[in-house]
């Protein structure tokens, strides 16, 4: 199990039953944390510190950083790994960006505005949301736009902060998509695009939403209400 901190600190625990663990290792980021670390296939551990993303390699005992990559502006959104390696990064910036497992640049997908929405990958595709209250869809590999899921958008004049999709989005086996808005909405989209439906949870929605065993999807408000909401 890997936590990373806002001390700046990424540590790695062997985790046994019974609530039994020991932390194996701690290394030192360099600056801030705001988010959770993700895992390659081969092992390589992704987390992200002030504007960098930091690759670590896990030696079992000991740790050592493979490569470091700078950003233009500050990340605050957990990485995400697609199926060939390919590592998805959300920026306080206008792109999102794609680093191969070796920390050079995959691709760059101009998304016109912040991201708080950390990216996820499902079949090979990228899905991430922005500021002006879209869920891009992306090919993981090239970056290839694919589709755009739209909230609420920002209205003219108004800051985008108060539509933007800030929650990471879910996407089901059917292909089906969820997402929650900091316009207080809750949205489902299919694959072809139509929106499936629309709830208005009458608060910011900021939390990451989860599906039980049945399919219903879980996600709460930051008014203190959790839904569980099925078809």
């Amino acid at each position: 199990m890997y936590v990373a901190d806002q001390s700046g600190g990424l540590a790695a625990y062997d985790v046994g039953g019974r609530g039994q663990h020991h932390r194996a290792w701690e290394r030192s980021l360099g600056g801030i944390s705001y988010t959770s670390p993700s895992v390659g296939h081969d092992g390589t551990v992704y987390v992200e510190s002030d504007k960098t993303v930091v690759a670590v390699a896990d030696h079992g005992s000991s740790s050592s950083v493979r490569w470091r990559y700078t950003a233009k502006d500050t990340l605050e959104t957990s990485t995400a790994v697609g199926p060939d390696g390919t590592v998805i990064v959300g920026t306080n910036a206008d792109d999102e960006i794609a680093l191969h497992p070796d920390g050079s640049v995959a691709w760059r997908y101009l998304k016109g505005d912040y991201s708080y929405s950390s990216p996820v990958v499902h079949l090979g595709k990228a899905y991430f949301g922005d500021h002006l209250g879209y869920l891009d869809v992306a090919d993981a590999s090239s970056g290839a736009p694919l589709r755009r899921y739209l909230g609420i958008p920002k209205a003219q004049g108004t800051s985008s902060a108060g539509t933007g999709v800030w929650t990471s989005p879910l996407v089901d086996a059917r292909g089906d998509v969820f997402f929650g808005t900091a316009a207080g909405h809750i949205y489902s989209y299919g694959p072809d695009g139509r929106r499936l439906w629309d709830l208005d949870a009458g608060s910011v929605v900021d939390s990451y939403p989860s599906l039980t065993a049945d399919g219903t999807l879980i996600i709460g408000a930051s008014s203190g209400t959790v839904f569980a909401l099925s078809d």
